[in-house]
């Protein structure tokens, strides 16, 4: 995920054409209510339903990522950069046999061709944050569905 990262700032540089931005509306898919922090992540269920759908990273628009059943596609503007890699949900991170976390349900391992390990840092129903384990990057998305 963090070559995908850096392929989509080069991206973002190296675009010669304007375009518009497109309209997004904030909307809710898989709502699920009366969730609070505390409660949050104790719960594969309601984890799973928080992180369906599609989210935009906040400090470029451009960039977002998808998340559908056991899948995540990451697209920049109309580029698809990965599609469908599969992922898990858990304590920890895939290749590791220890709980890092007291809280469950923290940990979002991609299962593609190179395993990377995401924290789930905040997550509600308009806002994810992950943190890239093993790096000190924090990534902030905002819910979104696009509209044509």
């Amino acid at each position: 995920m963090k070559y995908l990262l850096l392929i989509l700032v080069v991206f973002s540089f190296a675009s010669c054409e304007e375009t518009k931005p497109k309209k997004t509306e904030v909307k809710v898919e898989n709502e699920v209510e009366n969730v609070s922090e505390e409660t949050a992540f104790t719960s594969y269920d309601t984890v799973h339903k928080l992180l369906m759908g599609s989210w935009s990273n906040a400090f470029e628009p451009n960039s977002v990522i998808v998340f559908k059943e056991n899948t995540t596609t990451n697209r920049y503007q109309d580029i698809i950069a990965s599609e469908n890699v599969p992922y898990t949900l858990g304590t920890n991170c895939k290749n590791e046999a220890t709980v890092k976390s007291s809280d469950q349900f923290r940990f979002v391992t991609t299962l593609g061709n190179g395993t990377e390990c995401y924290y789930i840092n905040t997550l509600d129903k308009n806002t994810l944050v992950l943190a890239l384990e093993k790096e000190d990057i924090l990534l902030t998305f905002k819910r979104v569905t696009n509209i044509m």
